[in-house]
């Protein structure tokens, strides 16, 4: 009886395992999401927030739900999804969803926190019009938060941002002035050597990495017309 019931099973199992090999196998993944890069872009029309974006490549990325958290804490999905695929997802983000970003992202359950906290921003400027020919040429000294994280001489360490501006970063920005601080920033003199006189945009970045080393992160701004220079 038991010798039926073995062949029985035997029986069995040959016939699924002929089922599944006669699957087609096209088109299913069995790999498991990865995330190898994230960027975090705001655009400012002088220093208020007109766009933002959020773009994450990886693999296995499409439908993956992202969630984002407000300055709460609170986590939500982001309302434009722009682009869905394995390799890529683009998420741009409102004005009010910009402003209320607090850097924390979560892809399935990937968590990256971009440390926007420690990131500059500028509220404003001493002057709109900088004269680089008076005697003295007019210094802009810049106002907002987090400003002392700005690189002093051009390198990066892990929580240093470059900072640049012109038409298209032509001029790096550097720390370097003893009275600044996190709220204040002093460029002293700044000429129109690589850009051209007129209106100059200023741009700050920093790349690091998280999750061990393994997922890179870019967090950019962009302030449009921060100031002009005259002469």
């Amino acid at each position: 009886m038991n010798k039926v019931i073995g062949k029985k099973i035997v029986v069995w199992m040959m016939c699924l395992i002929m089922i599944v090999s006669s699957i087609p196998l096209e088109g299913v993944s069995f790999a498991a999401t990865s995330v190898t890069s994230i960027k975090y872009n705001t655009s400012h029309n002088q220093f208020d927030v007109e766009s933002g974006y959020i773009e994450i490549r990886g693999t296995e990325l499409a439908g993956v739900e992202v969630t984002i958290e407000d300055l709460s804490g609170r986590p939500y999905v982001p309302e434009t999804r722009t682009i869905d695929s394995d390799p890529l997802i683009l998420i741009d983000l409102s004005v009010e969803e910009t402003n209320n970003f607090n850097g924390n992202v979560y892809v399935g359950t990937i968590h990256l926190d971009l440390q926007l906290e420690t990131f500059p921003k500028i509220l404003n400027t001493n002057i709109k019009n900088v004269n680089y020919e008076t005697a003295p040429p007019d210094d802009l000294v810049l106002k907002g938060t987090n400003l002392n994280n700005v690189s002093v001489d051009g390198n990066v360490p892990t929580t240093d941002v470059l900072a640049y501006f012109g038409q298209n970063k032509e001029t790096e920005i550097l720390n370097n002035n003893p009275t600044n601080t996190a709220e204040q920033m002093t460029i002293t003199n700044p000429k129109p050597e690589k850009s051209l006189p007129g209106l100059q945009d200023i741009w700050f970045e920093r790349d690091t990495t998280t999750s061990g080393g393994t997922i890179d992160v870019t967090v950019s701004s962009r302030y449009k017309n921060a100031f002009r220079l005259v002469g």
